[in-house]
Order: C-alpha cells, then structure tokens, then sequence
C-alpha cells in the first residue's frame, strides 16, 4: 500500500525559489520542475479526495483544462503532431508541479518566504544588471552589448519579462515588508530600471497594466501601515540616489536616455504611420499578426496544433513579411490571443475565455476580507493570460513553465485567501 505524503509548505517554498532561480541557467528550472511533479503525483495518487477539496487546486485544475483540452484537440491533425503531442505531455508535467505547489502553500506564513524570497531573487536581478549597464559587465562577467541590458540572462534578453511577469508577487512582498521598514520601497528603483534598461516593450507594457492593478489595489481595498510622510521620505532618498547616480556616471544616463528614446519612438512614428522611421521589429509583429490572422481563417476550429504556427508561417505570409524576404521564419505572433486562435482554433478561443471568465467570476465573488489577501494573486493571472501580451510564446516551454508556474502560485494565494481574513493568516 502506497504511503501517503503529506504535502509540506517548506519544500514547495524551497523547489519554487529553486526553479525561479535557476531560469537564467539553460534548463536546469526542470531539476525542481520534475521534484515537483513527482511530490504533485504521488500526492494525487495516494490523496485525491484530500487534493480535490483544495480550493486553490480546483481552481488550477479549471484553469489547466481550459488550456491543455484545446491544446489535445489540436494536436489531432496538427502541422507538426510530433511536437505538439510533446506540448501536450509536457503541460502535463507543469500541471503536476502546479498541484503540488497548490496543494502544499496553504498557509499564510508560507506564501510569505516564498515571496520574500521571489524579492530576494529579482532584486539580486536587477541589481545585477544595472551593474552591468554601469561597468560593462554583470557580476558574473557577463558584457554588455551596448543596447538592450540581458543580465544574469546572458545572451538571452529576457530578463524584463521574468521580471514584469512575476512583478505582482514583488509589488506584494515589498508591500509586507513596508510594515517593519519603509525603506524596503527603495528595492522598486532597481527593479524598475532593470525592467527598463531590458528595452523589453512588451515588459513595459506588463509593468504598466501591473502598476495600474495593484496602486488601485492599494488606494481602493489594502491601504498599509506605512505612513505618508515615511513613503515621501523614501521617495527624497530616491530621488537624490537616482541623481546622484546620474551625476557619478553620466555616460550610463545618457545611454539609458538613448535606449528608452529609441525603443519608445520607434512605437509612436509607427502609429503615426512613419514606416519608415519606425523600428522593423514592430513591421515584424505586424504581419506576423497578418498570417495568425490567415491561418486561423483557414483551421478556424482547432487550428494548427501547439507551436504550429512556424511549422505553417511561410505558407500565410504576405510576400513582404519581414521574415520571409530573409529566408526565416516567425516562431509565434507575438501576441497571445492571435497565438491561440491560430495554433488552437475556435476550440482554444473558447477555453481561453471561459478561463478569463472563471478569474472574472472569483473577483466578482470576492468579499473585502478575501479581496484584501487575495487580489495581488489575482492580478498575477490575469497579467500572465492577458489577451494583448506581446511576450514570449505563449506555448513555448520557457514562458509555459513561467505562466504554470505563476498560476500554481497565484492559485495558493487565492485559496489561502479563502482560509483567512485580512489578516492574511499568520498560522
């Protein structure tokens, strides 16, 4: 007879800060990834009453199915059945860590080391990579090539999105941490300028519906114990460290002044429909979103399977498409709504909604004693499925463990939420 395993919050903290800190090197994310998976099916297996009247699983659960069933669908005939059935078994796995992670955080105590330590972790981050854009190289040795900051990511540049992707659990621990001192809110400048030296648009853009969410959290239901004038006086101290920084290395300001005037300009001389001074990588995306658009009209109801979308994208694109007048071709369309209609149909569409749908629900639901815990962890999932999000693909392995990640994450906090009052529970 199997043993049962009662699933333990320390070692879900310890395998999530493990994944989370070992992104930027290769694949070695999948180490903790596969200890929990193992942990989340044997607790399954030996658990499953117990596991399915978890809150936070369920809501995964919903959450995973709504994804993964359009995903299994479309794999049936798709362009490239070899990689998408590896999709749809490798979803598995992340849904598997997921639940452990679900079923483990169920305590308030424990969701705050985790995010304690995600703090920890981004800080380091970005601390890194503004060293590397001071000095020229990162604390690990890492060059910088002169334009967009990769940091400990070194040569990949997504450093901005892990960073704005996981941005609510920072905003949230900070947060907390105010309590004890005011002048935690001095780790943000880093973080920030690490978010913008990555000259991630898309990042932007993450960091700007963020920020939005959670200033309204903060002025509408959670309020804090940090005082006005404690918030001014970190904000002077701020304001001068910046400066003075400025004033010590003011070759540094100066590039970073040039990389957010180029990346921020190419954007408007583009709506203005100054194509030719705009910057090609957005003519890029544009007719990127031109053959997700054709594909989906041609496979409207299951599409063309899971990373289909550059199996089929020659085929779709328009005779004067970026990457086709260079031999390529686009891996995704760099929008995730276009990258579900087009690689999972109508079928995709439909689960994906009923998805926003459920989140929209839980808000609606919520009284202010669940509300005040359980928003940043909200937040979190709408930010990772939001419709317009230009980031990483949205079924690749990288962003698809960062999302499930997320998720699992985000489910205990809104479970736990479920648990205990605007206290946040301290046992």
């Amino acid at each position: 007879m199997l043993r049962r395993h009662r699933p333990r919050g320390s070692i879900a903290v310890g395998m999530s800060l493990a994944f989370l800190a070992l992104l930027p090197f290769g694949g070695l994310y999948n180490v903790p990834l596969l200890v929990l998976c193992g942990l989340g099916l044997w607790c399954l297996t030996t658990r499953p009453r117990e596991a399915l009247g978890d809150d936070g699983l369920r809501l995964l659960l919903v959450l995973f199915l709504c994804i993964w069933l359009p995903m299994t669908i479309s794999a049936i005939d798709a362009a490239n059945p070899v990689h998408a059935w590896r999709k749809v078994g490798s979803f598995l796995v992340l849904f598997l860590a997921g639940a452990y992670i679900a079923m483990a955080l169920r305590r308030g105590v424990d969701l705050q080391r985790l995010l304690a330590g995600v703090l920890v972790i981004c800080v380091f981050w970005s601390v890194d990579a503004s060293w590397q854009f001071i000095h020229g190289f990162n604390l690990l040795g890492f060059p910088y090539g002169g334009q967009r900051v990769s940091g400990i990511f070194h040569p990949d540049l997504k450093l901005g999105v892990v960073l704005a992707t996981v941005s609510p659990f920072v905003f949230e621990a900070i947060r907390k941490l105010a309590g004890r001192s005011a002048w935690v809110l001095l780790a943000l400048i880093p973080f920030f300028a690490a978010i913008a030296l990555s000259g991630s648009r898309s990042s932007w853009i993450v960091l700007l519906v963020v920020s939005g969410g959670y200033g309204w959290y903060l002025f509408r239901w959670a309020g804090g114990p940090v005082g006005g004038r404690a918030v001014l006086r970190v904000a002077a101290v701020g304001v001068l460290a910046c400066g003075a920084l400025a004033y010590s290395f003011p070759q540094a300001a100066g590039q970073m002044q040039g990389l957010l005037a180029e990346r921020t300009t190419s954007v408007v001389d583009f709506v203005r429909g100054d194509h030719q001074s705009s910057h090609v990588a957005l003519h890029a995306r544009l007719t990127s979103w031109q053959s997700a658009g054709r594909i989906f009209s041609d496979h409207w109801l299951n599409g063309v399977g899971p990373r289909g979308f550059r199996k089929v994208h020659p085929d779709y694109a328009p005779v004067h498409d970026f990457y086709v007048l260079r031999g390529h071709t686009s891996n995704y369309p760099h929008m995730v709504v276009l990258e579900i209609a087009a690689e999972t149909g109508a079928i995709g569409l439909l689960g994906y909604l009923v998805a926003l749908a459920v989140l929209m629900r839980r808000f609606l639901s919520m009284d202010r004693t669940k509300l005040v815990p359980g928003f940043p962890y909200l937040l979190a999932c709408v930010v990772v499925l939001f419709p317009f999000a230009t980031h990483l693909a949205f079924y690749s392995h990288f962003m698809g463990v960062l999302i499930w990640w997320t998720i699992a994450v985000s489910a205990s906090g809104l479970g736990a939420s479920g648990r205990c009052g605007p206290d946040e529970g301290k046992g």
